[in-house]
């Protein structure tokens, strides 16, 4: 799931989250979320979903013109087009600075899909088991009472993703 942090500066940062059929029009205070429009019209600095060839992941761009004074990470939007990664930064004039992140929570949920070796213990995990997918690397581990492979250790397996399944402790821009 992607979200928008934009600063209100009356009570502070505010989360918003987005979807595969939605897009934002960033030169309002605040963003307007609308539904996706792909007809044309005037460009204005604008996030969209682009197709992607996986249905597990959404590719995110944002689109402006070049007079729209539009900043990603402290570099001007030159081409009018840039695909967005997790935690970029980005100021519009009149809507401030916004943060765009891709960031999810682990969460025990049933397997689905064909069996897949848990990269902890080595087995399988059969369809219906319960299971974390990490939101990092994507790699399915065990987590069960007899299989407690994710949160076995402080991390994935295969990524530096914290594995405590007790906090909420995603991304603010605030604690930058």
């Amino acid at each position: 799931m992607a979200h928008l942090w934009i600063d209100n500066p009356p009570t502070g940062w505010e989360e918003l989250q987005l979807d595969g059929d939605q897009q934002v029009q960033l030169n309002h205070n605040p963003p307007l979320l609308t539904k996706s429009d792909r007809t044309g019209g005037r460009l204005t600095p604008t996030i969209r979903t682009a197709a992607t060839s996986t249905a597990s992941e959404s590719i995110w761009v944002l689109l402006a013109g070049q007079a729209d004074g539009v900043w990603v990470n402290d570099a001007p939007l030159v081409l009018g087009i840039r695909r967005l990664v997790d935690r970029d930064e980005i100021r519009v004039p009149g809507a401030g600075t916004i943060f765009f992140s891709t960031e999810s929570l682990a969460q025990v949920k049933a397997h689905e899909g064909s069996p897949v070796t848990c990269p902890r213990c080595r087995t399988v995990i059969e369809s219906g088991s319960p299971s974390v997918r990490c939101p990092s690397c994507g790699v399915s581990h065990h987590q069960s009472e007899e299989f407690p492979c994710w949160t076995y250790a402080h991390s994935c397996v295969l990524c530096p993703q914290a594995t405590n399944l007790e906090v909420d402790d995603r991304f603010c821009p605030e604690d930058l």
